[in-house]
């Protein structure tokens, strides 16, 4: 998902998504569905917000170590992800933005308690 935070826009305010099948290609496969959903978002993405995009985030279904950007494991992702899978480093570098790397359902937490139902509430 890509969000604007530009001064044009309110922050929150999604500008593009893409959402694809979880791979069963292994931790290559599953590199490269990210990157084609990351693409897909970016092209759905107003021309003036794709080009400013300075982080990237990715709610993943396992364990991550969100410091280093790194998966450390995910069973259902990739036809069982069970080594650490850097994440954040090479597609830093194919994007040219900060990636940050976070477990989906805290993705989702956080995202709720800065824009959505939770707004306001305490954590």
């Amino acid at each position: 998902m890509i969000s604007r935070a530009a001064p044009e826009a309110p922050a929150g305010e999604v500008a593009g998504a893409a959402k694809l099948p979880s791979p069963t290609g292994g931790a290559e496969g599953l590199i490269e569905e990210i990157q084609d959903s990351i693409a897909g978002a970016l092209r759905t993405a107003p021309r003036d917000v794709a080009k400013k995009v300075e982080r990237i985030g990715l709610g993943l279904a396992g364990q991550v170590d969100t410091e280093r950007g790194v998966l450390l494991g995910a069973p259902n992702l990739g036809g069982g992800i069970t080594s650490p899978l850097d994440l954040g480093k090479p597609l830093e570098r194919k994007f040219g933005a900060r990636i940050v790397v976070g477990n989906d359902v805290e993705a989702a937490a956080l995202g709720e308690a800065r824009f959505g139902a939770g707004r306001g509430k305490r954590l």
